[in-house]
């Protein structure tokens, strides 16, 4: 027995050919060991219709079941169509959800950082006030300072003469 890969595409899978036959006289071994042409194309061919007619006397039964399969087929690829697009227009629905939580998780996380600057900004508000209060009595002192440091007697200070004594 031999396996015909090059006939596997028209006839089917796996056909096997008896060889034993070939240099045996007959229709079918004189298509074979003749000169390749167009005749001989129709001959393997026509010989293979023949088989398949013998082993498929229903041909027609099998073709209406065929076509209900067809049908069949188109009627339940309508539905997964219909199933296909309501799923798409769930994930939609959900991929919205999603971006709205992300949003709204992402407004919660600014408005606590607002809240916190706020905080902190009331802190150094207060602590601003603090060393504002601080610094208006340093200058005060300072003006006090300064009003004594001018009541001075610098020419006496500076004078040599009170260095010898």
């Amino acid at each position: 027995m031999l396996r015909v890969a090059s006939d596997n595409h028209i006839f089917g899978t796996g056909n096997i050919i008896d060889t034993s036959s070939i240099n045996k006289a007959g229709p079918a071994a004189e298509c074979r060991q003749s000169s390749s042409n167009a005749d001989d194309v129709k001959c393997d061919r026509h010989a293979h219709l023949q088989n398949s007619e013998n082993h498929n006397p229903n041909t027609l039964s099998q073709d209406i079941n065929l076509s209900v399969q067809i049908h069949d087929a188109l009627v339940d690829e309508k539905q997964a169509g219909k199933a296909l697009l309501a799923t798409k227009a769930r994930v939609k629905a959900v991929w919205h959800i999603w971006e709205a939580k992300m949003k709204r998780d992402e407004i919660a996380e600014l408005d606590q950082k607002y809240d916190d600057l706020r905080g902190e900004y009331g802190k150094l508000g207060d602590e601003a006030a603090t060393v504002a209060v601080q610094l208006a009595a340093k200058r005060c002192e300072a003006r006090e300072w300064k009003i004594v440091a001018y009541e001075e007697d610098w020419k006496g200070i500076f004078d040599d003469d009170m260095d010898k004594e």
